[in-house]
């Protein structure tokens, strides 16, 4: 559990990092290429959530990470037998909605500032580092169930009921 809480800590850390430098350099309404046009920062406010839906729903976004970070606390600490690659897929998820309920809660909104550039029928969401730590979290967290045992997953269960 203690590196899942690790994990978690220092991918905060690296999104709000991140998230200030933002504000600072572009929130004025610069754009800096990173690589060319395929990648660049450009400042936004994301009101919503995911892909900017459901505008305006701060106190339900909120509350949603907490009810979100107690799930993956009881996870963690209840599947820590699994290893640090659940460990890692959960600290990520955890990191990710802490660092974006970090922005609901002290400014209303979420700062996103990477944008990858758009193909011709489809231009990816602006998006930020816990977004990154989420999606990232999500589908490692999704390979490990597909991939494992569902023995895996029931070990420590039995384990704590023999105590």
């Amino acid at each position: 559990m203690g590196l899942g809480i690790i994990i978690a800590g220092l991918w905060v850390v690296l999104d709000q990092a991140t998230k200030a430098w933002a504000r600072e350099a572009l929130a004025g309404g610069d754009v800096v290429e990173v690589l060319g046009k395929a990648l660049t920062f450009r400042y936004l406010e994301n009101r919503g959530a995911a892909f900017g839906i459901l505008q305006g729903n701060t106190t339900f976004f909120i509350l949603i990470t907490v009810l979100a970070a107690i799930l993956l606390l009881v996870m963690m600490r209840r599947y820590r037998h699994m290893g640090w690659p659940l460990l890692l897929s959960l600290g990520l998820i955890l990191g990710g909605a802490i660092g974006n309920g970090i922005d609901r809660l002290w400014l209303g909104y979420v700062v996103d500032f990477i944008q990858v550039d758009r193909v011709d029928f489809y231009q990816f969401p602006i998006f930020n580092v816990a977004d990154i730590g989420v999606t990232v979290g999500v589908i490692l967290f999704a390979l490990l169930v597909l991939f494992s045992d569902a023995k895996d997953w029931e070990e420590d269960h039995e384990h704590q009921h023999r105590q």
